[in-house]
């Protein structure tokens, strides 16, 4: 939150944020940008990535600052170990 706001006061022209994809609500087809948001699972840190989201919108909109989300899933990186996406990177 902080960062957004010295980014309006410093005058930058866009944000770029960095959401998860689980925070779509679930649904039978793929998710787009305009399907609904809800945190159907690891609610407090869901909850925590949407009101981030919103919080972004809001400040950008009002400032005229860009905003760009990007709702990423399955990420992946050095010294992660375990899960899914670590399995089949090891295979």
């Amino acid at each position: 939150l902080h960062l957004v706001e010295a980014a309006v006061r410093d005058g930058v022209g866009r944000v770029m944020h960095a959401g998860s994809a689980n925070a779509y609500a679930p649904t039978a087809v793929p998710p787009d940008e305009n399907a609904p948001l809800f945190p159907g699972s690891r609610g407090y840190y869901l909850g925590s990535k949407i009101l981030q989201e919103i919080y972004a919108a809001e400040c950008c909109r009002t400032s005229g600052m860009m905003l760009q989300t990007l709702r990423l899933g399955s990420v992946y990186g050095p010294g992660q170990h375990g899960g899914a996406l670590a399995a089949m990177v090891r295979a």
